[in-house]
């Protein structure tokens, strides 16, 4: 069974990396040859180095990671491939990073994702924001950090014309907002994601968080939040 031996391979290329160390796989071209090997033009060749890159992801040491990196946005972009196969594998690969990516990697990973999540191909757009919602529950709390950087991007993609794109930014959305971790605002979480899918809630919330006494303090990410469904409000009663 071809699928099996390339499976067998993938896995065979990830244990020579743990064995041989990082920097042989660089000498070797390992990771050069996943980016030239995710744009080849035979389909199966594709795939073969997705899946490669797939097993390597899930066996991945702090060492590897960044050459991980590297190879990321060329995954990304395999989400739009027009070979079902690779396309699946392409999800496939990038989930498992977003579900394994250590936390300290988080400041290297979010500014690739978000790219990803701006791209012009909406199968991009569509895999990076699974991805990042799988970020958000392998690591919570160090995601979080990075709402003032997440949100406005995400936001920007509710009302997207594509619904599968609303969808998932939504989804997204909604998964980083699960990261705050501020007991006076946890509550109004649905009513701030409310204001933010739809305009008309807005000035609703503005009102249930005025008549609030605050006593935790107000972090960067909570504000990220909290800034564009104030500034909805806000502008919604100066035109009313």
């Amino acid at each position: 069974n071809a699928s099996k031996a390339d499976d067998a391979a993938a896995v065979e290329l990830a244990a020579n990396i743990q064995k041989h160390g990082v920097a042989q796989a660089v000498v070797d071209g390992v990771f050069n040859g996943m980016i030239h090997g995710m744009a080849h033009k035979t389909p199966t060749v594709r795939k073969n180095w997705l899946t490669a890159f797939k097993a390597v992801v899930e066996s991945a040491t702090p060492a590897v990671i960044p050459h991980l990196l590297a190879v990321l946005p060329t995954a990304l972009a395999c989400g739009g491939d027009k070979n079902a196969a690779c396309k699946a594998t392409a999800l496939e690969s990038t989930k498992a990073f977003g579900c394994t990516v250590p936390a300290e990697a988080m400041a290297a990973i979010v500014p690739v994702v978000l790219k990803g999540v701006t791209s012009y191909h909406d199968p991009t757009k569509l895999v990076s924001l699974g991805m990042l919602e799988n970020i958000t529950k392998a690591a919570p709390e160090q995601l979080s950090v990075y709402l003032p950087e997440v949100v406005p991007t995400v936001v920007e993609l509710v009302h997207d014309l594509n619904p599968k794109v609303s969808s998932a930014a939504t989804a997204a959305l909604a998964a980083s907002a699960a990261t705050l971790s501020n007991k006076d605002v946890e509550p109004f979480i649905p009513a701030l994601l409310a204001g933010l899918e739809d305009p008309s809630a807005a000035t609703t919330c503005v009102h249930k968080l005025a008549a609030t006494t605050f006593v935790q303090q107000i972090s960067a990410p909570v504000l990220a939040l909290m800034e564009p469904v104030l500034m909805r409000g806000f502008a919604a009663n100066k035109t009313a």
